[in-house]
C-alpha cells in the first residue's frame, strides 16, 4: 500500500516541491481519506508482482465464506473497474446522474448516487470508477472533481500517451479498459496539480501532461524509463 500511495502522490510532490502534509495544508485535510481511497481502490484492481496476485480474489478465496453475496459481487465489480474522466448531465439531486466517458468509446450511463449529486452540477467533469452490478450502475467510494482546464489536461495527456503506448508498454490503445487500469495514479496526481494551481502561487501545469502517465507505463514520456508499477487486471 505504501508503494501505491507513493505512486498517487509523489509526482505532484515533485512538481511542486511540497511534502504531502504541505499539500493537504493547501487543499484541505478532509481530502486525506478520499485520496487514500483512490490509492486503495487502485490497488484492488491490480495484479501484484511477481506472481500476479490480486487482493480481491485472494481475500475472497480465504474469507469469502464470511461475506454476503452482494458484498462479494461488489468487490468483484470494483476489481474490474478503471478510473476514467466523465462529464455530468441529467443530474437529479440526491438520486442519480448521467456520466459520459470522455476517454473511452462507451455509451453514457446513469448512476445511482446520493451524496455527490447534491454537490455537483450539470457539465461538471469528474474522475470516478463506475461500478456495474448486473446492469445497475453506481460509483465507488471516491470521486475527484476537476476544473474545466484540469479536465482538458487529462484528456490531452491521455491522447498523447495513447499515440505512443502500443510499441512501448505492450498495451494496445484499443484495450481502453486495460490502458486506464494502468493509469490510476495519473488521475490523482493531475487532480492534485489542478487543485494546487489554484492554492499555491507556483506554476504546476508543466507537469500536468503525458509525463505523469508515462511514469507508470515506462513509455518515452517517462523521466525514469525503468519505472513501472503493477500489471492491470483484465476484466473477466
Amino acid at each position: 500500500m505504501a508503494d501505491m500511495l507513493s505512486a498517487h502522490f509523489d509526482l505532484a510532490c515533485e512538481a511542486t516541491g511540497f511534502e504531502r502534509d504541505a499539500i493537504f495544508d493547501a487543499i484541505g485535510h478532509d481530502w486525506q481519506g478520499p485520496l487514500w481511497g483512490c490509492a486503495f481502490e487502485d490497488l484492488l484492481t491490480q495484479e501484484l508482482e511477481p506472481d500476479g496476485l490480486n487482493l480481491v480474489e485472494d481475500y475472497l478465496k480465504r474469507r469469502g465464506w464470511n461475506e454476503k453475496a452482494p458484498n462479494k459481487a461488489y468487490m468483484r465489480a470494483l476489481r474490474d473497474t478503471a478510473m476514467s474522466l466523465y462529464e455530468v448531465s441529467e443530474l437529479v439531486p440526491g438520486q442519480s446522474m448521467t456520466l459520459r466517458d470522455l476517454l473511452r468509446d462507451a455509451p453514457p450511463v446513469t448512476v445511482q448516487e446520493h451524496s455527490a449529486t447534491q454537490i455537483l452540477v450539470n457539465w461538471d467533469k469528474v474522475a470516478a470508477r463506475v461500478v456495474d452490478l448486473n446492469g445497475r450502475y453506481g460509483i465507488s467510494g471516491v470521486l475527484l472533481p476537476f476544473s474545466a482546464d484540469g479536465a482538458l489536461r487529462v484528456v490531452d495527456a491521455f491522447v498523447q500517451l495513447a499515440d505512443e503506448i502500443e510499441d512501448t508498454a505492450g498495451l494496445a490503445p484499443s484495450d481502453q479498459d486495460g490502458f486506464l487500469r494502468a493509469l490510476g495514479p495519473m488521475f490523482t496526481n493531475m487532480w492534485l496539480l489542478d487543485c494546487l494551481a489554484k492554492a499555491i502561487p507556483r506554476e504546476t501545469s508543466g507537469w500536468a501532461d503525458a509525463r505523469i502517465a508515462g511514469r507508470f507505463l515506462g513509455c518515452p514520456t517517462d523521466r525514469n524509463p525503468d519505472a513501472g508499477l503493477m500489471r492491470p487486471v483484465r476484466g473477466s
